[in-house]
């Protein structure tokens, strides 16, 4: 396993089904997901692509409730995906599907 560049999902709108937070529609600007990038005190201990073209992402927080993250994202990004999210002792998973391109006037959020 090494380290590797993180996945872009392709532009626009997506639905995404939560676990936690059940099924909505989320507009992506194209950029790495926040759930797979470093949180302000968490710094990444481990990025990586594994075998099965997993991304996983580790991190350890000095600080807060929460002392470690874990994400883990798989899919073409292109069509569709899946995370796995670990904070502390939450977890979750979402699936994600690209509908086609964002409505006019929406904005993208990039925060699933």
């Amino acid at each position: 396993m090494a380290e590797a560049a993180l996945p872009h999902p392709r532009a626009g709108l997506w639905e995404w089904d939560s676990k936690a937070a059940g099924k909505k529609q989320i507009c992506l600007s194209g950029q790495v997901l926040t759930v797979l990038e470093a949180r302000p005190g968490c710094p990444v201990t481990r990025r990586v692509k594994t075998a099965d073209g997993s991304y996983v992402v580790e991190a350890a927080c000095a600080d807060g409730p929460v002392k470690t993250t874990w994400a883990r994202a798989h899919g073409d990004f292109s069509s569709a995906f899946s995370v796995d999210i670990q904070l502390g002792d939450v977890t979750d998973h979402a699936d994600a599907r690209y509908l086609g391109p964002c409505p006019a006037g929406r904005h993208p959020d990039d925060q699933p």
